[in-house]
C-alpha cells in the first residue's frame, strides 16, 4: 500500500469518526455504514482489522408537475415502472399513470407508451437508465423525483432514430438528452447536430409550460427557434429516414 492509499483511508476513517461523534466503537471489530450528502454521496463500510469498502452513489433529481402531463429522464437503477412509482408521491389513482417509451410495440391509441396506473393496474414494464418517462397526475403543485444510481451514467452515446414509415414507432422518437446544457442551445443548432433534414421535426418538452416547442427544419420561422437551457431535456423527433444521433456532451 502506498502513502496516497493510506492517506485516503485515514481521511475517510476520520470523516466517519466525525460523523458518529460520541458513539463508542468496539476496538476488536466494527461494521459501519454512512452516507455523505455531497454531489456524489459515498456509502462507506468500515471494518476495523479488515478492509474499507467505498461505494459511490450518484444522486439525480427531476421536477415534474402534479397536474396533467409531464416528461422526465429516468436516471435511477434499472427496474420497472412500479420502481419509478416508488419514488413519487400522490400516485394512487386509477386515472393517473406513468409510462415508458418502448419503441417496439406500436398501437393506434397508445403509440409505444407502456402504461402503469396509480391503482397498480396496467403494464409494469421494464425501465432502464435514460429511458423517457411520461407522467399523468391529477393533483396540484409540483414534486421532486429523487433517483439514485450506483453507476456513473454516460450521457454521451449514440441513439438510433427511426423514420416516419417505420412499423416500429411510426417515426416518433423520444430521447433523453441527459447532458447538462451549460451554454444556451437553440433547436436549430441541435437539429443540425443530429442532423435532421428539411421537413423533419425536433420538439423540446418545455417543463415550465408543459408543452412541446417544435422546430420544423427549413420551414419554421425563426420565432420558433426556441432556446433550450435546461438540465436533461426531453426531445421528440419525427424524421423521414433512419439516422444515428451521436450525442456528445458539451
Amino acid at each position: 500500500m502506498n502513502l496516497k492509499q493510506v492517506g485516503c483511508i485515514v481521511t475517510v476513517i476520520i470523516m466517519f469518526l466525525s460523523v458518529v461523534g460520541d458513539t463508542q466503537l468496539d476496538n476488536e471489530s466494527f461494521g459501519g455504514r454512512m452516507e455523505l450528502d455531497v454531489p456524489t454521496s459515498f456509502v462507506v463500510n468500515v471494518t476495523f482489522g479488515g478492509r474499507l469498502e467505498i461505494e459511490a452513489q450518484q444522486k439525480y433529481y427531476a421536477n415534474i408537475s402534479n397536474d396533467g402531463y409531464d416528461y422526465f429522464c429516468w436516471k435511477g437503477e434499472n427496474g420497472t415502472l412500479s420502481d419509478v412509482a416508488d419514488n413519487m408521491s400522490g400516485f394512487d389513482s386509477a386515472s393517473e399513470f406513468i409510462a415508458v417509451w418502448n419503441a417496439t410495440n406500436w398501437t393506434t391509441n397508445e403509440g409505444c407508451w407502456q402504461k402503469y396506473y396509480g391503482d397498480g393496474s396496467g403494464n409494469d414494464a421494464e425501465v432502464t437508465k435514460l429511458d423517457v418517462i411520461r407522467t399523468y397526475l391529477a393533483d396540484t403543485g409540483r414534486q421532486q423525483i429523487n433517483m439514485t444510481s450506483t453507476d456513473i451514467i454516460s450521457c454521451a452515446r449514440t441513439v438510433d432514430l427511426h423514420f416516419l414509415g417505420s412499423d416500429i414507432n411510426k417515426g416518433y422518437n423520444y430521447t433523453c438528452y441527459c447532458c447538462d446544457i451549460k451554454d444556451l442551445y437553440n433547436l436549430s443548432t441541435i437539429a443540425s447536430a443530429i442532423p435532421l433534414q428539411t421537413g423533419e421535426v425536433l420538439s423540446w418538452w418545455d417543463n415550465s409550460t408543459q408543452q412541446w416547442r417544435a422546430w420544423i427544419v427549413g420551414i419554421s420561422h425563426t420565432d420558433y427557434n426556441y432556446t433550450v437551457n435546461v438540465t436533461s431535456p426531453i426531445f421528440e423527433t419525427k424524421i423521414h429516414t433512419n439516422v444515428s444521433w451521436v450525442i456528445s456532451c458539451p
